[in-house]
């Protein structure tokens, strides 16, 4: 099952520019990694046409997490127009 985003019709696929990780952080970003493609939350894609970095984030307890920088594939987006309802209305 994929899930798909819609893009605007004019919005063109966006390569990010290679974003280099510290020596230091290496092996704490390649054995995250090789624990989410073991839990298959993420799988290896030979055809793609927008690429995002991974960012490492450190964690309070020193762990790495990886997440990933989706500014230009947000900036693409179809934005869907669904309010958010005022707090008065909330509570």
């Amino acid at each position: 099952m994929y899930h798909v985003i819609p893009l605007e019709k004019k919005a063109k696929p966006y390569q990010q520019k290679l974003c280099k990780v510290h020596p230091s952080l290496e092996p704490l970003v390649k054995k995250e990694l090789k624990k989410m493609l073991d839990a298959k939350i993420i799988f290896p894609i030979t055809h793609t046409r927008s690429v995002a970095n991974l960012m490492p984030v450190r964690k309070k307890n020193g762990d790495i997490k990886l997440c990933i920088d989706f500014k230009n594939l947000n900036r693409a987006s179809q934005k869907h127009n669904y309010p958010v309802p005022s707090m008065e209305h909330i509570l």
